[in-house]
């Protein structure tokens, strides 16, 4: 199933934040996306994207780390 692209530009106001999460993988961004966006629970995005809850756990977590060692890069 494909994604619809996502419009961090609505979602967010932050334009540096922007700048590094559409810097993240597409499965980065779609995790994130479900879970602070769209504001469902692990399990829902689990069942919406047909991966483990293990899976997400971990992408979440590479996704966070990611923006969080980018964001330290542009100060």
């Amino acid at each position: 199933k494909s994604f619809p692209e996502k419009n961090w530009d609505e979602a967010l106001e932050n334009e540096e934040l922007i700048e590094v999460i559409t810097r993240l993988s597409q499965r980065q961004q779609e995790v994130l996306w479900l879970l602070f966006i769209e504001d469902l629970s692990g399990v829902q995005v689990k069942k919406r994207l047909n991966v483990s809850q293990q899976s997400i756990s971990k992408t979440k977590k590479r996704a966070l780390n990611n923006i969080e060692k980018k964001w330290e890069e542009k100060k």
